[in-house]
């Protein structure tokens, strides 16, 4: 609308579009960019990266398994010594080989000393024990028998002669006494520079294939594990495992001759395991140890010993262990029988060789994974856009806005308006502009609309009360004057005067009581009183104004089962009565206007008193039902002529009702009649009451029997007062102090109806309804209802806007309390 004013560039229409289109720009430059630049390669390269990682962690693992095994040995060795007994010597092997990070792993192990050297007339003199799976162990003497071969020829021992300070694990190996494949951690033990003998621990490869199948089977595909020899330490679950023409623990080139299909797999292991060796077999120092070793054993190669000698005088500049062998795609695995990358990794110290595969397909996953996450990452790279998008759309628009906004939120209260400062010539200056113009008007009239109102009660209630002093005066000389003696005429015409009279000062009481009540000056009284006898005075007091009507009868009835004593205010309430029937009888002309007072019940108890005015007048038309409870209106204006009247008597009525938190309603048909029906949540006097009423109170008694409720209240007295109206109505009452307690307790424990105070300690009822609603619990949906001394609508309007089911107003009354839990509970007891 501010087009014309403003030129196009300084629109917010156009600043907003401007921002929009920038980032749509480098959202699309951003992605074009990113695209470009990776690609398929990085998506795939970066998978396998992923999975490597994940075989190199089940190395690491297998890493710290021989490492534990390899630290036990050297403490072994370092600890027995050729003085110590057969029996001491068991005693520290058990102990170590119960170590929790090893026992599992370990079948047997023992000292080896060199000939002669641990008893002068032995050449074979060990101590070997195997570990049993209850944690004991046995003795096995069988390697010093005569007829044994010589332990120190072995291939597990001779090269620890040349291993000072190092760990030699042996080629994986079928145990001859167990039938289990095992392999051999062993130690040297030097004293004073010589070699004395070694310290053995035997490890199940039974439980690193278990290790192993499990690992494989969490990659998506197998593991396969070899020793420096190229030995077959584990097997797949695959045919392999019980191909009868393969050795136990077959080697490379064995599986290879047998199964054609892993001849890929093969070699491309044997080309990784033996590069290292064929560039230090150019190493003289590596051959000299390679031949001393072949020299002492006749079970070792010198391929073998080369690669044992590599071990023992490492060339980290040529190779490191830690590093990565190879990476290979096998178009037909093996084993899996589709394409498959094969990752391949050595162990430090070990030198064994871990080999794990993982399909293709499962690959393809992970790529499409890493797709989906880069598409995320551009997402994030939007949303980092957007934000700062919002930034500059913060400073450009919504910033402005606010300031303006928080100078309407300064003009709000009694201070004086000021207009809104912003110098901006854009359409929102332009609006702060009209407003502050338009305010300054509104400003004016509405200070002209307070003083006017506040003329108009000042003058209501001033000039009510200085009538009353002459109309006193009119109706006390006009009683005295019917006293008198005079002619006929004269008591006529001074008949006309007093109820001319009582009819102003009727008017006058019902300007005064409007007055009062927008003044907020009228209070109500709460004493005991006689509903019935009440309801026959207004009776008694209204028939004489009827005498000129003789077709018209005035009906009074009251409910046998109905109490008779209540507490309340019998003044206002004798004011509704009087003002309901005084209308109906001057709108009736014949026919009958009936009074009719009864009591209420709801879920089979007592909720109050009902007072019906049942007219056979000219009724009010449907459109006109609201507005007859407004000051200064009637039905129609026509009646102001023909019947009189202020158009006060409902609209006080209405405001009586509810100050009495009672209701009222009608119902008429034009022509045909109406019907006032007025609802009071009078309460029964309990000292003094008749037997109606004590039976009535009797019946709230024990009407929630049987009910587990939750009080919460901080005051101690209003929570004993609380309580004990709760349990005279049959409830189990559980207490809190405070809404943070009100919420844990309504976590852990079902109940069916809650009483919640507003106003509390550390957190208030609005707060604790909150949280009882918001999270699943026992009583996310169990009734809720205020008790509390806040009993304004805007109070009430709180309560049930934050997931209240009623509302009970303090000072407590028992009538209340029932009302209210016979509502909410309504389909849980039983009428």
């Amino acid at each position: 609308m501010f087009t014309k004013d403003v030129p196009w560039y300084k629109t917010m229409s156009f600043k907003a579009q401007g921002i929009l289109g920038m980032m749509l720009a480098v959202v699309v430059v951003t992605i074009v960019y990113v695209l470009d630049t990776t690609g398929n390669s990085m998506v795939r390269d970066s998978t396998n990266q992923r999975v490597e990682a994940q075989v190199e962690t089940v190395a690491q693992s297998l890493g710290q398994l021989s490492n534990s095994v390899g630290t036990i040995a050297l403490s072994l060795a370092n600890s027995l010594s050729l003085e110590d007994t057969d029996a001491e010597i068991e005693k520290q092997l058990a102990s170590m080989f119960r170590n929790p990070n090893i026992r599992d792993m370990v079948a047997s192990g023992g000292f080896w000393p060199e000939p002669y050297l641990y008893k002068a007339d032995a050449v074979k003199s060990s101590v070997f024990i195997a570990i049993n799976d209850d944690g004991s162990y046995h003795r096995i003497n069988d390697y010093n028998k005569v007829d044994a071969t010589p332990y120190q020829l072995s291939e597990w021992y001779a090269p620890a002669r040349y291993a000072r300070d190092k760990v030699y694990w042996s080629r994986a190996y079928i145990d001859p006494y167990t039938n289990e494949p095992m392999v051999t951690c062993t130690v040297p033990m030097f004293r004073e520079k010589q070699f004395v003998g070694a310290v053995t621990i035997d490890v199940k490869l039974e439980r690193l294939q278990a290790f192993l199948t499990r690992s494989g089977e969490k990659l998506g595909g197998y593991m396969l594990m070899f020793d420096r020899g190229g030995a077959m330490m584990s097997f797949p679950e695959a045919k392999y495992s019980d191909d009868p023409s393969l050795t136990p623990l077959p080697s490379v080139k064995e599986i290879a001759a047998s199964e054609p299909d892993f001849a890929e797999l093969a070699l491309v292991i044997s080309q990784a395991t033996q590069g290292e060796r064929l560039l230090r077999q150019n190493d003289q120092n590596v051959m000299e140890l390679a031949k001393a070793m072949v020299a002492s054993s006749p079970e070792i190669d010198l391929g073998y010993a080369v690669s044992v000698a590599s071990d023992l005088m490492p060339n980290l500049s040529v190779f490191k262990s830690t590093e990565r062998l190879f990476i290979h795609k096998l178009e037909t695995d093996p084993i899996l029988d589709e394409t498959t990358l094969v990752f391949g990794r050595t162990l430090p110290d070990t030198n064994w060789t871990l080999v794990g595969a993982l399909p293709e397909r499962l690959l393809l996953v992970e790529a499409t994974k890493l797709k989906n996450d880069l598409f995320f990452a551009m997402a994030l790279v939007a949303v980092v856009l957007m934000c700062i998008t919002y930034v500059s759309i913060h400073f450009q628009i919504v910033r402005p806005m606010a300031k303006v906004r928080n100078a309407l939120i300064q003009q709000k209260g009694d201070a004086p308006f000021s207009p809104i400062d912003y110098p901006e010539k854009d359409e929102l200056g332009m609006l702060v502009s009209e407003f502050n113009q338009l305010s300054s008007n509104l400003v004016e009239t509405r200070e002209r609309a307070i003083g006017a109102a506040r003329a108009k009660q000042l003058f209501l209630a001033n000039i009510s009360h200085e009538i009353r002093t002459p109309m006193n005066g009119i109706l006390g000389a006009a009683s005295l004057m019917q006293d008198e003696p005079m002619s006929g005429k004269q008591a006529e015409y001074l008949s006309v005067i007093a109820h001319s009279s009582r009819g102003l000062m009727s008017l006058i009481n019902n300007i005064l009581d409007f007055s009062k009540i927008e003044s907020n000056h009228l209070k109500l009284e709460e004493a005991p009183f006689d509903l019935e006898k009440l309801g026959r005075y207004v009776r008694d007091l209204m028939l004489p104004t009827i005498n000129d009507k003789p077709q018209l009868a005035f009906e009074f009835s009251y409910q046998d089962a109905c109490p008779r004593r209540f507490l309340g205010d019998a003044h206002r309430i004798e004011q509704v009565m009087l003002n309901l029937v005084s209308n109906a009888l001057k709108f009736t002309e014949n026919g009958v206007v009936s009074l009719s007072i009864s009591m209420q019940q709801e879920i089979g108890g007592y909720t109050g008193v009902c007072i019906r005015v049942k007219d056979t007048g000219v009724g009010i038309p449907p459109e006109k039902h609201q507005v007859i409870f407004d000051e200064f209106q009637q039905a129609d204006a026509s009646t102001t002529r023909k019947f009189g009247g202020s158009g006060l008597g409902l609209a006080i009525t209405k405001q009586l009702i509810d100050l009495m938190s009672g209701t009222i309603g009608v119902d008429s048909k034009l022509g045909r009649g109406t019907e006032f029906e007025v609802f009071l949540p009078l309460q029964i006097e309990k000292n003094g009451c008749d037997a109606k009423g004590k039976e009535i109170l009797k019946q709230h008694n024990g009407a929630f029997r049987g009910k587990h409720c939750l009080l919460v209240e901080d005051n101690a007295i209003n929570l004993m007062i609380a309580e004990k109206m709760l349990a005279k109505f049959g409830f189990t009452v559980d207490k809190a102090t405070d809404g943070v307690a009100a919420v844990d307790k309504a976590r852990i424990q079902g109940y069916d109806i809650i009483f919640m105070d507003i106003q509390m300690p550390m957190m208030d009822g609005l707060e604790a309804t909150r949280q009882i609603r918001s999270t699943n619990n026992f009583n996310q949906y169990t009734p809720i209802v205020a008790m509390t001394a806040n009993v304004l609508k805007d109070d009430i309007w709180r309560c049930i806007s934050n997931g209240m089911q009623g509302h009970i107003g303090k000072p407590l009354r028992e009538n209340d309390i029932y009302v209210a839990c016979a509502k909410v509970l309504s389909a849980e007891i039983e009428v």
